[in-house]
């Protein structure tokens, strides 16, 4: 019997992907492939491919779709042209954090004021202050910044010198305010703490560490609001109305006053809102003749809030939601039938493997023993500590049990954390993401029947795996964005080379970029000279990745001395089979810019030099000394007025010019620099405009591409 009724779902899930039932649900994944085109351009052919596959099949629709990727394209060009307004301002405050306000104005602003917490929702203020300049770094692999406040609705971020207060009026997070303001007066700290995460999803007051923990072990999605919690809120509240034999409009009408509330209450969380929709929806059409399936609901909230915001998209969190929503519903054949332990060990599974690939672009690791533990914590946080928080509500003397177990979930993260098994890989681009998600629905519709092709399929994959990501062997150049600082990489076929580390960094760029790219080990890193902008990250490089030699100009006293090796003018550093000839080094000059290590190599037949913050002393000394051209350069000292003479550019004659610098107040780079490139060349590239600059060699044709706010720009270049 269970084997039929599997049958019957897997030929309707073969029907839905064959596009003859739930057509809107293939609306959602095109408007999903056309944004995320915006920033990976070959997803392009994807969409067209569709838009054509969806012309044939239903034409209607087509015109449907076609007004929605439009739409939503110019929802995309509206908000990118929005500029902050006139400081000062007036705006009314929306939400409250410990050292910042949302403010909404005409557009929304995040004010940083030192008595933020003195402020409340709904809160006309007066605000003087000056917008502040953000030098994001443009690195793969790494946080993006700007767009997150765009997913925000954030139009600019205002450093308050004053605010005052000019009246005040009611605004709906008033409620959440004040629940959480109650849970603070009334509870102890780590009661309220957790009371707040999941009832409002407030994880602020969340410890760092737990935090930490949650995301090693997979389960950082139990702490944020989602459709499970307002299920189970929602499980009670049935619970109690089926005491009053209620009839269903009153029932639908006291449902549809509490998803209200509870919106309200949570602050129209994302998930909550998703959810909440979905379910309204489906008791708005429970009497109507027509039917849509429910990946046709759900496809109808997901447009509806990429019709707001295209942006939100670009949000994990909105990503993980919907996508966990979609394959729930598309997959239930999988386990509706299943019972106890079995079925909830078998949605953690298709969960933990359809999110694979978002939750590794966020960990960079994956705990091989998630999914046997996951149904661990679901059941804790279910069971206990959700219904728990919500029985402190009416029961505040059960504090102290509640706490015995809060304490008991925490010793249980940290063993759990203690005995997983943990493997560091990332899905390094969106071409295999895409490809790992098609693999895995084909195989679930198809394995029954065509088990050999189906083993097949997944060794292709691996192939495909092995040859993208874990050999990872292209031949490239990379001149990092990391601001007002500099860090260059050098790739071949047997050696994998960093030139400085750029500055100091709480986030870890560069180690973000090589773990992101399934890098564990360096052949070497070199440091030009001892100047913080050059080599600030290499004891947190050293901590977190295999480095196996470090040569520099001279000892750092506070780095690991047993790999380090001096190297000065005439030497020559052997990478796998690239040598790196030393034409500068520390000669004892006061000035230590013309103590750095000047560095010339061939990749791929084309010439490098990297000059680090030598200036022109020391290049009129190479002037002297070496009679060569160069087709690639690196611009010293940021492009300072010191160096890049016009004897020395028309002396080596570079085809490209490379500049690594950010906002600063140097003048960097100077205009007399640039002024002197562009009499001799027509190529320069500047990290602070273009983002990080990635030349990549092939057999065929080479290209570069410029990594900028998430977005890749290509240049290809044929070797003919």
């Amino acid at each position: 019997m269970f084997q039929e009724l599997k049958n019957t779902y897997m030929k309707k899930l073969k029907t839905i992907l064959l596009f003859s039932a739930s057509k809107y649900a293939h609306i959602s994944l095109i408007i999903s492939l056309f944004l995320f085109a915006t920033k990976h351009q070959y997803l392009i052919i994807f969409v067209i491919v569709y838009l054509i596959f969806i012309y044939y099949k239903f034409k209607q629709l087509m015109l449907i779709t076609l007004f929605f990727v439009i739409f939503i394209g110019i929802r995309i060009i509206q908000i990118n042209q929005v500029k902050p307004e006139n400081l000062p301002i007036n705006g009314e405050v929306i939400e409250v954090h410990s050292n910042y306000l949302i403010v909404k104005s005409k557009y929304r602003y995040i004010v940083y004021d030192e008595d933020a917490m003195s402020f409340k929702p709904g809160m006309i203020i007066y605000i003087e202050g000056k917008f502040i300049e953000y030098d994001q770094k443009h690195v793969e692999h790494n946080f993006n910044y700007s767009e997150y406040l765009k997913t925000q609705k954030i139009v600019d971020r205002i450093d308050s010198s004053h605010i005052s207060i000019l009246t005040q009026k009611y605004n709906l997070n008033i409620v959440s305010f004040h629940i959480k303001n109650y849970f603070d007066e009334n509870y102890s700290k780590d009661v309220s703490t957790y009371m707040k995460l999941f009832i409002l999803g407030y994880k602020e007051d969340l410890d760092d560490s737990v935090k930490k923990l949650s995301n090693d072990i997979g389960i950082s999605h139990l702490f944020a609001i989602s459709g499970m919690h307002l299920g189970f809120i929602v499980l009670m509240l049935n619970k109690i109305l089926q005491l009053f034999y209620l009839k269903r409009q009153t029932y639908h009408f006291i449902l549809t006053i509490f998803l209200l509330f509870y919106n309200i209450v949570t602050g129209f969380s994302i998930s909550i809102v998703r959810a909440s929709l979905f379910l309204f929806i489906i008791l708005l059409t429970k009497e109507s003749k027509r039917r849509f399936s429910a990946s046709d609901y759900l496809s109808f909230v997901f447009i509806a809030f990429l019709g707001i915001n295209p942006y939100y998209i670009f949000s994990l969190g909105f990503q993980l939601s919907f996508l966990m929503a979609y394959v729930l519903i598309l997959f239930k054949a999988l386990y509706i039938h299943k019972q106890g332990i079995s079925k909830l060990l078998l949605i953690s599974f298709i969960a933990i493997v359809f999110s694979l690939p978002i939750t590794l672009s966020i960990n960079k690791t994956f705990g091989l023993l998630n999914v046997l533990l996951n149904p661990i914590f679901i059941v804790y946080v279910s069971l206990i500590l959700l219904p728990g928080a919500i029985i402190l509500l009416v029961c505040p003397y059960l504090s102290p049990m509640y706490l015995f177990f809060v304490k008991g979930f925490e010793r249980l993260m940290i063993y759990v954390a203690e005995i997983n098994i943990y493997y560091n890989y990332n899905f390094s681009n969106s071409f295999i993401k895409l490809l790992f998600w098609l693999v895995i629905v084909i195989t679930i519709v198809y394995y029954k029947k065509h088990k050999r092709r189906i083993a097949f399929l997944w060794f292709g994959f691996i192939v495909v795996i092995l040859q993208f990501t874990l050999l990872n062997d292209d031949v490239k150049v990379i001149l990092f964005d990391v601001n007002q600082a500099e860090a260059s990489y050098i790739q071949t076929k047997d050696c994998r080379l960093l030139i400085d580390t750029g500055g100091p960094d709480d986030y870890d760029t560069l180690i973000q970029y090589f773990t992101g790219e399934n890098i564990k080990s360096l052949d070497a890193i070199i440091l030009t000279h001892q100047h913080q902008d050059h080599y600030g990250e290499i004891n947190d490089i050293l901590s977190a990745i295999n480095v196996k030699k470090l040569y520099v100009s001279k000892i750092y006293e506070n780095t690991d001395l047993s790999i380090q090796k001096v190297v000065s003018k005439g030497d020559i550093i052997n990478c796998g089979n690239t040598p790196i000839y030393v034409l500068n080094g520390d000669q004892g000059f006061e000035n230590e810019n013309n103590n750095a290590l000047v560095l010339y190599t061939m990749i791929s037949g084309e010439s490098w030099l990297f000059t680090g913050d030598i200036e022109n002393e020391i290049e009129a000394m190479m002037i002297r000394e070496y009679h060569f051209e160069v087709d690639h350069l690196k611009v010293a000292h940021h492009g300072s007025k010191t160096s890049s003479t016009k004897m020395f550019i028309q002396h080596f004659k570079p085809k490209y010019a490379y500049i690594s610098a950010g906002k600063n107040s140097y003048g960097f780079p100077s205009e007399k620099v640039i002024q002197n490139l562009y009499e001799e060349l027509n190529n320069i590239y500047i990290t602070k405009e273009q983002g990080s600059i990635v030349n990549v060699y092939g057999k065929l044709y080479r290209y570069r591409y410029f990594y900028y706010n998430g977005k890749k720009d290509y240049e290809i270049i044929f070797n003919i």
